[in-house]
Parts: structure tokens; C-alpha cells; sequence
């Protein structure tokens, strides 16, 4: 006690490793306080330590930050002494002084130079983004990464390039404000954990977090930040549930953070408390069916392919890897260039085209509304990836070009079209007219079998194709008897296969008629 009345009188406490420093510091009279082993401090110790004292922590060159971060916990303004080998702690700073004097002002000297943890955490944080850069900056300078990033996944994935894209798109934009909520749909054994996957391998670790069973409440309780992160959950049948994880996933859906009540022990007996995780925060699931309308109205829903072709693709890729001919490509510039986007902290991305693209859209349903959003949201996410050689004002908003938009079209056109709630994906647009086509041919229905060989598919498959088509009103079961086969003729006429985005050209053309 004598010890803290010190520090209080003289305004500061030097915390430090072991009772032999402390000896030595009280013997010259510096008041301090240590820590039985740098994993020791305890919490309810810092209810001892004076208001209004300064607090130094000493940190030893080979105990790495455990007594630090415990510490700042308690005392988040406490400052931090960095030494050397040779000034490793206050024993080795004794033992090479002249005197005490000479000891004391040594001390005094290594109290200067104390920084608080935001100005470390600072200078570690451009060191370790201008080591990212060295390693990234070929790629990150090149015209267009997205089709390195396809071209690189392709030596591993078979196929799926649109569904690739989106993904490496998705999990880019968690450094926006308003990150992309992602949808993969296929049926089982299609690869979708394993799409995820590869693409994961692109990204360093803090840039996502994978939810799984085991998980889910460690999800709710830990310490992590999962502000501008993407929450990975492996399948979305927990959406269809009042569990844990379904709270977890609407949460992220509806909003912009997470919010989780429980209920703890305490010593005034059982008490509610909100956990709260601030965002914003991404998601990607997957599933193999279809989610809930009002769901999927808030998911960028990507379909993988259930066609022969990509079975094909996808045997001879297992082939190659099962004679030793896949090798896995080197992806340490993607992990380092993700990283350096992810130290240049949060982004903001303008869209000066923005209100043109708006009034060239065609607002075939209230669905568009949210629609153009997570379309801006690509196209923000494109810019972000090329940072780099975008231009960039001086509060740091990231300016997005028109090139940025033509990269993305494609994808984003057959996305939009394929999520409308009256379009159809082009798969589904094959199975209508084949309906139409045997109709107006034998002027008879169709059987499911029938269906299946005219599109070159399995029955699975082709009836997975059929229930959207159905629910849609462009084909129609004449059946009725449950086990019976199926009897379909055409329904309502099917919307316009015309793009649902303006074309690159157009755009441009209408932003310069503009003037902005």
C-alpha cells in the first residue's frame, strides 16, 4: 500500500515483470508494481491502482504482448516501454548503471519515450502494409485483377467463373459500409463448400470468419472484431430455424450489426443482456434449396450449374488431381493484396455515374430497388480492388469509373436477371421453351422424364429447374393425383430476355450527354 500512496504522490506506476525488478525500483524510488509472470495480471487488481495515475508497462523484448494486452484492458491509456536486450528489464538496466542516480535517470529516459498502444499499433500497421505492397504491387497496378483472380482459381476450380467472381467480389466489399450478403445454391455434392473454400484461400484469415456448429454461441461471446469481416456459414439450413445461428444470419441480413440477447447468473440473481457486435459485417452461406421469399429478396442469390458440361469439367478436374497433374497455384500476391486494401482501412467509394445508371434501369419491379444497391455495391467493390490506379481525394474517397462497370456487367447482368422475382435465369428460360416447343409440336403435355432428355439432364435436376418455373407461372402441372406424372404444358408468357443493365456503351454515352 505504501508502494501505490507513491504512486500516487509522484503522478505514475511503472508495472513490470517480477519481484526482483520491483525491488530494484523501489529501492530507488520509483513506484511500481509487478506482475507474477507476463499471463498473470488479474482484473480485480486494478481496482488497488490510484485515480489519475499514469500507468508505464513494461514490456520485455522476448515476452511478446500477453502483459501488455491484459493490462490495456483495465487501463487503455496506460503507455508502453519498448526496450532492447540490453535494457530487457529494470534487473539488466541495475546492473550496467554507475549508481542509483545513474539508474534513476535512465529510467526516467525510457519513461519519455513511452508511446501509448494506438501510436504502436500505428507504426506496425504501415510497416506491415508496406510489406503487403512490396509483395502485391505488380498485381495490384494490373488493368483488371478480377480476371487474374479467375484465371488463377481456374487452375483448381472447375468451371463456375461467374459464381468465383461474385464470391472474390463479395468478400472485397466487406471494407465498404455496406457489405454484399451472398446466397450459393446448388444441389448436393455440386462443390459449393468447396468453391468457398478456394476462393477463402485468397484472402488473409482477419478477413473472414467461418461459422460453424461448434461455433455458433463462441461466435456471440467472443472478443473478436468482426467489424468489416465476413461471417462464412457453411450451409443455411439454420435460416429456416429459430436457433442460434438463424439469429446470427437475420441479424447480418436485416442489419448493419449484431444483436443477441441472453440471460447471465449474477450475484443479484438472473439478468438480461444485450451482446452487441458492431459492423458492418458480410455473410456468405450456402444452401440446397430454396431460401424464403422475403429472404432471398435481401441475398444475391448465385445458382452453380447442374449441367452435364460442368459434371464434366468437374470429373476431369478430379482426374487430373488424382493422376498428380494439379498443382496449387501460388497465392501469397492475393492474400498480400487483400491485406494491403484491408491496412489502408475502411473504404469509401463514390459512383459519379450513379443517378445516370439509375434512370437507365429498368424498374420492372419494386425488387430493383434493393437490387441497385447491391449493384453499386459491386461496382464499388471492383473499384476497391483496384485502389491502386483509381483516383483517390484527399479525404480518401475512392472515385469509381466507368471501366469499373464494364468489368462488371456481365456478371452483374445475368445476377440481376437471374434474381428478379419475374425473370429467369438462362436455364430456366431453356426449360420454358422446351415446354413451348414440345406443346406446339405434338400439341400434348410433357413428362418430367420428357423434360429431363430435352434439356440433356438428369430428372433431379431437371425437376429442381421445373419448382422455380412453376412457382413463376410460365409452366403449368396439369396433374393433380399425387404420384402421377407430371403434365406440363406451357403457362404465362415469359418476360423479354432484354438486359436488365444498361449496356457499358450506353451508359457512357448517356453520362457524357449529362455533363456531370
Amino acid at each position: 500500500m505504501e508502494n501505490l500512496y507513491l504512486a500516487k504522490k509522484a503522478g505514475y506506476l511503472l508495472l513490470v515483470e517480477g519481484e526482483s525488478d520491483c525491488h530494484i525500483c523501489w529501492y530507488a524510488g520509483i513506484p511500481a508494481l509487478g506482475s507474477p509472470g507476463v499471463a498473470a495480471w488479474q482484473r480485480e487488481w486494478s481496482a488497488l491502482i490510484p485515480e489519475g495515475v499514469q500507468i508505464y508497462i513494461w514490456q520485455e523484448p522476448d515476452e511478446g504482448h500477453v502483459l501488455v494486452e491484459k493490462v490495456l484492458r483495465d487501463f487503455p491509456d496506460a503507455k508502453i516501454i519498448k526496450t532492447t536486450v540490453e535494457e530487457k528489464d529494470p534487473r539488466q538496466v541495475w546492473l550496467s548503471s554507475r549508481d542509483k542516480a545513474d539508474f534513476v535517470r535512465r529510467i526516467n529516459e525510457l519513461l519519455q519515450t513511452a508511446t501509448t498502444a494506438d501510436d504502436l499499433q500505428g507504426a506496425a500497421r504501415r510497416t506491415e502494409r508496406e510489406a503487403a505492397w512490396q509483395k502485391c504491387k505488380d498485381l495490384a497496378t494490373e488493368p483488371d485483377i478480377l480476371i487474374h483472380v479467375l484465371n488463377t482459381l481456374s487452375q483448381v476450380v472447375a468451371g463456375e467463373r461467374e459464381a468465383l467472381a461474385v464470391l472474390y467480389l463479395a468478400l472485397t466489399s466487406r471494407l465498404l459500409p455496406r457489405p454484399i450478403n451472398l446466397l450459393l445454391q446448388a444441389p448436393p455434392g455440386a462443390g459449393k463448400s468447396y468453391l468457398v473454400d478456394r476462393v477463402l484461400q485468397m484472402f488473409p484469415e482477419s478477413a473472414y470468419y467461418k461459422l460453424t456448429a461448434s461455433s455458433e454461441r463462441a461466435f456471440i461471446y467472443s472478443d473478436e472484431n468482426f467489424a468489416h469481416r465476413t461471417v462464412v456459414v457453411a450451409e443455411a439450413a439454420g435460416l429456416h430455424s429459430d436457433g442460434v445461428a438463424g439469429t446470427i444470419v437475420r441479424e447480418l441480413i436485416w442489419g448493419n450489426k449484431l444483436a443477441y440477447e441472453v440471460v447471465e447468473k449474477t450475484p443479484d440473481g438472473l439478468r438480461p443482456r444485450k451482446i452487441i457486435k458492431d459492423g458492418p459485417v458480410g455473410l456468405i452461406t450456402t444452401t440446397v434449396k430454396n431460401v424464403e421469399g422475403e429472404l432471398a429478396t435481401r441475398l444475391l442469390v448465385v445458382e452453380l450449374k447442374d449441367t452435364p458440361e460442368q459434371t464434366r469439367l468437374i470429373l476431369e478436374a478430379e482426374a487430373r488431381e488424382a493422376a498428380g497433374q494439379a498443382t496449387m497455384p501460388d497465392l501469397s500476391q492475393f492474400v498480400a493484396l487483400q491485406k494491403w486494401l484491408e491496412l489502408n482501412g475502411p473504404a469509401n467509394v463514390v459512383v459519379p455515374y450513379a443517378e445516370t445508371l439509375a434512370k437507365l434501369l429498368k424498374p420492372s419491379s419494386v425488387r430493383v430497388r434493393r437490387d441497385f444497391k447491391q449493384l453499386l455495391t459491386l461496382i464499388m467493390a471492383y473499384a476497391l480492388l483496384h485502389q491502386a490506379t483509381r483516383q483517390v481525394k484527399d479525404e480518401g474517397t475512392i472515385v469509381a469509373t466507368i471501366e469499373d462497370y464494364s468489368n462488371i456487367y456481365h456478371i452483374a447482368n445475368n445476377l440481376f436477371s437471374s434474381s428478379s422475382m419475374e425473370a429467369l435465369t438462362p436455364a430456366q428460360n431453356e426449360l420454358v421453351e422446351a415446354v413451348r416447343h414440345h406443346y406446339a409440336s405434338h400439341s400434348c403435355s410433357m413428362t418430367l422424364r420428357q423434360l429431363a432428355d430435352a434439356l440433356g439432364i438428369d430428372k433431379s435436376a431437371a425437376s429442381r429447374r421445373l419448382q422455380a418455373v412453376l412457382a413463376k407461372g410460365y409452366v403449368r402441372n396439369l396433374q393433380d393425383k399425387p404420384g402421377q406424372p407430371a403434365m406440363l404444358v406451357p403457362g404465362d408468357p415469359p418476360p423479354d430476355n432484354n438486359p436488365v443493365l444498361p449496356k457499358p456503351e450506353e451508359l457512357t454515352l448517356a453520362f457524357k450527354n449529362a455533363g456531370v
